[in-house]
């Protein structure tokens, strides 16, 4: 390829997809660090302690969310955790110098050891210790029926009342007492790592997915900048005919200087170069069959936030272009492009837009005879919108929409 204009181009996008990957591979790095540190916080071998350490303020606040084994030989049984009145797990207390430690087991556990993660107590902990008596309001109502319904005598009542009052205020002093010297965190050796192992391995899937992209796109872009031949562009030129051939007349033309550079695109005097990201596309203007300003309203809670202007192109090919750009660039680019080829369809039409999504690859046979002629004549500036009655300049009645309704002409 010796076009200086074409080898712009493939250069331009060569290096696009180097500044792309390199930002891409930046990222990945960044999250296999991420994922790195999570994985070796999670499954990284516990830690033998001695539980006096968790008094140490310092010493549990570096231990906590790390995974210990401590002896529980002197742990006593205080009850169980429920889920939706069914028993999970046992809760054991160990005595801790002046204070109490909770530890969370498996119902079945019996060993001397227990390998668990450090976590933050929670406040609902203490409603699992002292549970022989009804917390929620069914069994509160129950004891009272049952009361009332008592046949014995009131005296008889009375003192079986205030034993259950002095039992239950005991329970109170001991549930104080120990919340009172209890640590702020616990042990808790029920929690399964499982999911979260299938997490990192799904994570470090996709890590390695993003890898294989980014090799694959630097070896493209080496390999296009190496043998310019081989980049999509090219193909795209010999679709079109000999690519030398192609690529002379483009470059013959870009050096004439009968060129437009409008909205991000260049016009030549046949050619409409769009640049993309990675390459450009290429427009035979013969090729085009229609064209027509779009506007797109965004809106927010149904509170207009702005509009999106753009340009769609239909080509004989069945394929459908679209660029944005301010709306004065874009009706001066579709007036350009209507003077270099005046046989395209301007302004959107309700039909043509059926026939397109119905017939794309047949819709330039099927409106030859929409087609114009000769060049478009001139449209005076006094030609008003039908809708708004606006007054129209003659790009805007060209292009075949009202810029102040976006209503057809």
């Amino acid at each position: 390829m010796e076009s200086p204009f074409i080898l712009s181009l493939i250069r331009r996008g060569n290096r696009h997809l180097f500044q792309h990957n390199l930002l891409l591979l930046a990222l990945l790095l960044a999250a296999s660090g991420g994922l790195g540190f999570w994985s070796w916080k999670l499954f990284r071998p516990p830690v033998e302690i001695d539980p006096q350490e968790l008094l140490i303020q310092g010493k549990s606040a570096k231990l906590l969310h790390r995974q210990v084994t401590i002896p529980t030989g002197a742990a006593k049984a205080a009850g169980t955790f429920e889920i939706d009145r069914k028993a999970v797990a046992r809760i054991l207390i160990l005595p801790v110098g002046q204070a109490f430690l909770f530890i969370k087991v498996p119902l079945n556990y019996s060993k001397d050891t227990v390998t668990g993660w450090v976590e933050d107590l929670p406040g609902e902990m203490m409603n699992f210790v002292f549970d022989d008596e009804p917390r929620d309001l069914g069994g509160r109502l129950n004891g009272l029926f049952d009361f009332m319904n008592d046949k014995r005598p009131l005296i008889q009542r009375g003192e079986e009342l205030a034993k259950r009052a002095d039992a239950q205020m005991q329970r109170q002093r001991q549930r104080d007492l120990l919340n009172q010297y209890t640590l702020r965190v616990m042990v808790d050796g029920t929690i399964d790592t499982s999911q979260e192992l299938y997490l990192i391995l799904a994570a470090g899937a996709v890590l390695l997915a993003g890898f294989g992209l980014v090799a694959r796109n630097f070896l493209c872009a080496s390999r296009r900048a190496a043998n310019p031949d081989c980049h999509p562009l090219v193909s795209q030129l010999e679709k079109l005919g000999p690519a030398e051939t192609v690529a002379r007349q483009i470059e013959d033309e870009v050096r004439s200087g009968d060129v437009d550079e409008l909205a991000g695109v260049t016009l030549t005097a046949s050619w409409l170069i769009m640049p993309g990201a990675y390459g450009a596309d290429l427009i035979k203007l013969d090729d085009l069959v229609w064209l027509y300003r779009n506007i797109t309203v965004r809106k927010s809670y149904g509170v207009t936030t702005g509009k999106d202007h753009s340009l769609f192109f239909f080509t004989s090919h069945g394929k459908k272009f679209e660029i944005g750009a301010a709306p004065e660039k874009l009706d001066l680019l579709a007036a350009r492009i209507a003077a270099r080829h005046p046989t395209v369809l301007l302004g959107f039409n309700g039909e043509l837009e059926a026939l397109w999504n119905a017939h794309k690859y047949t819709f330039a046979d099927l409106v030859s005879n929409r087609r114009p002629r000769q060049a478009h004549a001139k449209v005076s500036t006094i030609v008003r919108c039908p809708k708004c009655n606006v007054p129209l300049t003659t790009t805007e009645a060209a292009i075949g929409s009202c810029p102040a309704c976006n209503s057809p002409l």
